[in-house]
């Protein structure tokens, strides 16, 4: 038995050397506990888990309801909102095909109906485009 101890604690020694961080005795008796411990597979870590706590309950109900769909991420979405119905408006015109994409168009004005000899009415489009004074930035010193 004395010769699987001696491996056990040169794997220990190897695996330790790897570690970052502080320096561990290989010798301690804590270290050889930890070393039988992963021999056996048996390694426990962390605090343990009290099944009867009440936060181990919550989260046991918590997903009980995740897996049947009850439980949702995030803040619930009214219907009756302004935001809720124009997405509902914008999803039908999508399907139906009359959705616009992209920026709208400039606005073009109808000044002028002209009426030709012929009787034909056509539109005059005039487009105004009003452009503000360019004011240049003064340097103060």
């Amino acid at each position: 038995m004395k010769k699987t101890e001696k491996t056990i604690e040169t794997t220990v020694v190897e695996t330790v050397a790897t570690v970052k961080g502080r320096k561990i005795n290989p010798e301690s008796a804590r270290q050889k506990r930890l070393a039988e411990r992963a021999a056996k597979g048996t390694v426990i870590k962390g605090r343990p888990v009290k099944a009867e706590s009440a936060r181990q309950k919550r989260l046991a109900e918590l997903s009980a309801k995740r897996e049947s769909g009850e439980l949702k991420k995030g803040r619930p979405v009214s219907g009756e909102s302004a935001r809720q119905k124009r997405i509902a408006e914008r999803e039908m015109k999508a399907q139906a095909g009359t959705l616009k994409k992209g920026r709208p168009a400039k606005v073009k004005e109808v000044s002028d109906v002209v009426e030709l000899e012929k009787g034909e009415v056509v539109e005059a489009e005039v487009i105004e485009e009003v452009k503000a004074p360019v004011k240049k930035a003064s340097k103060k010193k």
